[in-house]
């Protein structure tokens, strides 16, 4: 599996503030590297598949689409032990998450308080890191996330960091990131 390096910078106009690409791995082909640009955070792990969800329903739902979505993913997630590389000088380490989402900005997905210390300014990302839980934890997220009352989890950390890189480490495919 490919390695996906997540870099935070300074907001300029140009380039893009933060950017999620295909590392330089050998026998990657070329029409696979590919750079996703991002202004306010991305997600690794449940979140792009509750994303995906959210274009099946309905837009009348409004605010609440994204909890929708949430708890109807739930039923078929399972956590994924993931490689992580943090900064140059911030380590490494081998982790069971549900989500890690990396915030520039404190709010995501139609007014998810997802990282409510996130300054924009600082170059820097919020990395927000669900580690593996239970179900029932995973369904009162879906409506605690909406005013950050998920940080005061003991399942939830907060790490600060310019960059991270994240390596499957589980063999069950993939993983997906989602931009905001």
């Amino acid at each position: 599996y490919r390695v996906t390096p997540l870099v935070a910078g300074r907001p300029t106009p140009e380039p893009p503030i933060a950017d999620a690409s295909v590392a330089d791995e050998p026998g990657v082909p070329d029409h696979e590297r590919q750079a996703r640009y991002f202004i306010n955070g991305a997600g690794v792990g449940f979140s792009p598949f509750v994303a995906q969800r959210t274009a099946r329903f309905p837009p009348r739902l409004g605010a609440y689409l994204y909890t929708a979505a949430s708890l109807l993913t739930i039923i078929d997630w399972r956590e994924r032990s993931l490689h992580l590389r943090w900064d140059a000088d911030g380590g490494e380490e081998m982790r069971s998450v549900e989500s890690i989402e990396l915030a520039l900005g404190g709010y995501e997905g139609g007014g998810m308080h997802v990282a409510p210390g996130a300054d924009p300014t600082d170059g820097l990302f919020d990395a927000v890191l669900i580690d593996a839980t239970s179900r029932w934890e995973l369904v009162t997220f879906a409506w605690r996330i909406r005013s950050g009352d998920h940080l005061r989890s003991p399942q939830v950390t907060v790490r600060r960091t310019a960059s991270l890189s994240v390596e499957v480490a589980d063999g069950r495919g993939p993983v997906y990131l989602q931009a905001d």
